[in-house]
């Protein structure tokens, strides 16, 4: 319980806080991308269709967990990364993603705690992450 305590909380809270800001930055963009005739808006309909909807999902959870990690690495440079560590940043995004799903925010990506998302950003996070696992 200790360790738990002596965890960078603020600065892994910054990192979730700017990851959920990059993301739904994106996520706009999308939505922008979205309402204009054209290939992008058929390449979304056919990402979004009930038969890639999860995978294409599964995969924004994954690059939200890698951009988390990447956001890490670049941004704070007194936090040793390590497994724990990498751990913190999984519960700071969760809570993040809990956090932007109650916020009205408009955007194509219904990004919130869903299986499938918190799957992909666990495997983004230590897909990302791996070299700091020991």
């Amino acid at each position: 319980m200790r360790q738990l305590k002596l965890l960078p909380w603020g600065s892994l809270a910054g990192i979730a806080a700017m990851t959920m800001s990059v993301i739904w930055i994106f996520d706009y963009l999308l939505l922008l991308g979205f309402s204009q005739p054209g290939p992008l808006r058929d390449i979304l309909l056919v990402l979004f269709n009930p038969m890639w909807a999860i995978l294409t999902l599964t995969l924004i959870g994954v690059g939200i967990g890698a951009l988390g990690v990447v956001l890490l690495e670049k941004v704070t440079s007194n936090i040793v990364i390590q497994g724990s560590i990498l751990w913190a940043l999984i519960l700071c995004l969760a809570v993040g993603l809990v956090i932007k799903s109650l916020l009205p925010l408009p955007g194509l990506i219904s990004v919130g705690v869903d299986r499938n998302q918190l799957v992909g950003m666990l495997v983004g996070v230590f897909w990302k992450g791996r070299r700091y696992w020991r």
